[in-house]
């Protein structure tokens, strides 16, 4: 499964691309936790459309965090859902959730947006 996201803040302003962002992309950390040890997730950066582009193929149902600074991390559930009409069981998110609180999905622009 392939994830767009991006953190907004309350008033929709860019949190991690622009000129002075708050949090900058390229300093995000995305991983799962296994055990005790931290184990990244593939990501990559898309700065012409702003996304974070998460690679999320091993998740159906599962937690992952995203480390903004060393001090700000969010715990993010995703639960996936099965794409009907496909031969093969394939997934696609159907819900993310950050911490305790619901994200909104674009679907003009097809990407999940966190605020912050």
């Amino acid at each position: 499964m392939v994830v767009n996201l991006n953190y907004v803040d309350e008033s929709g302003e860019d949190l991690p691309f622009g000129d002075t962002p708050l949090y900058p992309a390229a300093h995000l950390k995305i991983y799962k936790t296994v055990g005790d040890k931290e184990v990244p997730i593939p990501f990559s950066i898309n700065n012409e459309d702003r996304l974070i582009v998460l690679n999320l193929h091993e998740y159906k149902n599962g937690t992952f965090f995203i480390a903004l600074t060393p001090d700000i991390v969010d715990k993010i559930t995703c639960i996936g859902e099965i794409i009907p009409d496909e031969p093969c069981q394939n997934y696609k998110v159907g819900h993310l959730k950050q911490g305790d609180r619901n994200v909104q999905y674009d679907e003009q622009k097809q990407v999940w947006k966190f605020i912050k």
